[in-house]
């Protein structure tokens, strides 16, 4: 019998990892200006796309 576990792990599993990311340093300047958690924008975004598929 196969079970589909993603549910099952969108809610209990939430163990952070660390990501390293590069973005040009213009949008650094600009995003760390306006107070931009780039964590919280990276798992929105991330989120929001895996959502769609």
């Amino acid at each position: 019998m196969a079970c589909d576990t993603l549910a099952y792990r969108k809610n209990f599993n939430d163990k952070s990892v660390k990501k390293t990311l590069t973005i040009p340093q213009w949008m650094d300047k600009m995003a760390t200006n306006r107070g931009i958690n780039f964590s919280k924008t990276l798992r929105d975004a991330l989120a929001e796309r895996l959502r769609d598929e």
